[in-house]
């Protein structure tokens, strides 16, 4: 088995990758997912995220603590899908990176996450 790389790349993979990348693949498809959840204090916004393995298996928890002067702008995005499905979706873009994130609570979710960041950033 043997796998053929461009030139100036990494070297050829061993079979032993090539099958953990196919089980990781397989797994990430059928039972990874990704939860975002914002916080918003008095003084800050703290975006934690978490990753789930097969829906109950913590994979991974990341949390971000960022400022007010971080924070370039706030917003809403709206998808549609098969026409009568609605996505709506908080945007945050800080530091050079944009943030999208679903929303369970609807329009009036984003909308309350949008006032309370934009108070945060104005007060400061």
């Amino acid at each position: 088995f043997y796998l053929m790389h461009a030139v100036g790349t990494d070297p050829p993979l061993s079979m032993a990758t090539c099958l953990q990348g196919m089980v990781k693949r397989s797994v990430a498809s059928t039972g990874l997912s990704n939860c975002c959840l914002f916080l918003v204090t008095s003084s800050r916004m703290i975006k934690i995220e978490t990753q789930k393995l097969l829906w109950f298996i913590d994979n991974s928890v990341s949390a971000i603590s960022l400022t007010p002067r971080s924070i370039s702008s706030v917003g809403y995005s709206l998808s549609r899908s098969l026409v009568i499905f609605k996505s709506h979706y908080f945007e945050l873009v800080s530091s050079g990176f944009t943030t999208l994130v679903k929303s369970e609570n609807g329009k009036d979710g984003v909308y309350k996450t949008i006032n309370c960041a934009t108070h945060i950033t104005q007060t400061v």
